[in-house]
């Protein structure tokens, strides 16, 4: 029905609501024709696999944005855990695009440009990161 919808921009990819899904769930999503997998909080490389690390909203406090200090030690984070290792995975930044605040918007808007002008940040297409190259994105 997707596809009926937006033709060729189809990504196959599930993104389970809140980010969360359950392993046996998961395994069985290629059965819904939806290979490819995107969640919250995984920092392993895997095939059709391709996680968010980042959440810049403070859910359980204001449920605003946390501040521009805690998301740069949030990403040290996620580069550290990753040094040295020979096929890291991606760091991938969550959105809540209907609940952005303007600081949640200016992170992101900051994020993106830093990211995409740094020698060491990489930004393929979405279908090749998942590893569904010759998939319209």
């Amino acid at each position: 029905r997707l596809e009926d919808l937006v033709g060729g921009r189809l990504l196959p990819v599930l993104t389970p609501p809140w980010n969360r899904i359950a392993p046996t769930v998961a395994a069985r999503r290629g059965e819904a024709g939806l290979p490819g997998l995107s969640t919250f909080a995984e920092r392993r490389a895997a095939p059709l696999r391709l996680d968010t690390h980042l959440d810049p909203i403070a859910w359980k406090t204001t449920r605003g944005f946390r501040g521009f200090e805690r998301m740069l030690a949030l990403l040290n984070e996620e580069i550290a855990a990753r040094a040295g290792l020979a096929d890291p995975a991606p760091i991938g930044l969550l959105t809540h695009h209907l609940v952005h605040d303007d600081g949640v918007w200016a992170f992101a808007e900051a994020f993106v440009a830093s990211t995409a002008a740094h020698p060491a940040a990489d930004w393929p297409a979405l279908d090749a990161a998942f590893g569904l190259a010759g998939h319209a994105a």
